[in-house]
């Protein structure tokens, strides 16, 4: 063994570190607060979404791969395989969890509230829980307070204008659309 050899081998080789690694653990991070910040909102309502913090406990074991990995030659592919999964996975619930905190919030106005319809001389209320999201067995009935029906809908005492719809198989159930968008929120209104 010559010298030149020998003092190579006494030298401390240099661990290598990915810069890029480090960088998609920036990312993944990024993701976890996301994830969080989105299971957050429905819990103002209910508990039944504490199941999207399941994906921030993924976010962070995806990090600590990558922190175990950062050393590895092939990091920065398995940090983009991380990602795209956690992307598709933990993107997933927060939709869930953000499309139905707006929905909750929009239902929260009216809870505490007595909701009736008046049609002619057949009175339907809310019982303070019940909503639908399905429009497909709905048939269109008009708009309180239009002057074309006697239809009439109040909230607490007070008038308002909604969309109104009769459930095709049940024809005692009638809903009320309060939020009239793609995605519909319509209160489910029964005889009393």
């Amino acid at each position: 063994m010559n010298p030149k050899e020998a003092s190579n081998d006494l030298k401390p080789k240099r661990k290598y570190i990915s810069v890029l690694g480090i960088f998609e653990i920036l990312i993944l991070l990024f993701g976890i607060f996301l994830s969080f910040s989105s299971t957050i909102k429905p819990l103002k309502y209910t508990l039944k979404y504490m199941w999207g913090f399941s994906f921030t406990i993924l976010g962070l074991i995806f990090v600590v791969i990558m922190i175990i990995l950062i050393r590895k030659k092939f990091v920065s592919l398995i940090g983009i395989g991380l990602i795209l999964v956690y992307m598709f996975v933990a993107g997933f619930g927060a939709v869930v969890c953000e499309m139905n905190a707006v929905r909750m919030q929009k239902i929260s106005v009216f809870e505490g509230k007595e909701v009736v319809l008046t049609i002619d001389d057949s009175f339907y209320k809310w019982d303070g829980k019940s909503v639908s999201y399905d429009p497909s067995n709905m048939e269109y009935v008009g708009i309180s307070g239009s002057t074309e029906k006697t239809i009439l809908c109040t909230v607490d005492g007070e008038s308002k204008k909604f969309g109104i719809y009769l459930d095709s198989q049940q024809r005692e159930v009638y809903y009320i659309e309060i939020s009239p968008s793609g995605a519909g929120i319509f209160l489910k209104l029964t005889k009393k």
